[in-house]
């Protein structure tokens, strides 16, 4: 496993994430963003997708060519951005239910990075 690849890799999904919740979500929260939504949802297109793009590729070849790997470190990622996000803008806490589903995203990414 190449650490700096997946590092990369990783630090472009979450980047990646946290614009597509702005995407989708800043829309209806942030007031700049409900009045200029059709300009900023479009214009974030292109940056999103070759942000994901290039991380799937990085982690792909982090992991030694392995797929599945790439796929829950997305879904992991976008998950713990999502609660970050949410919480912060929203205001809607980390409940339970929010915590263990968080603490088992930690899991997958720990499952595909150390076990061999």
């Amino acid at each position: 496993m190449n650490i700096v690849k997946l590092l990369q890799g990783g630090g472009l999904i979450f980047i990646a994430q946290i614009l597509v919740w702005f995407q989708m979500y800043g829309i209806l929260k942030i007031d700049w963003l409900k009045d200029n939504k059709t300009l900023f949802v479009y214009s974030l297109a292109i940056p999103i997708t070759f942000l994901f793009v290039n991380a799937v590729r990085l982690c792909i070849e982090a992991f030694d060519g392995d797929m599945y790997p790439s796929r829950f470190l997305t879904f992991t990622l976008g998950v713990i951005s999502f609660a970050i996000l949410t919480w912060y803008f929203n205001g809607e806490g980390i409940t339970i239910k929010t915590g263990v589903s968080l603490t088992l995203s930690f899991c997958i990414i720990l499952i595909q990075i150390f076990w061999k």
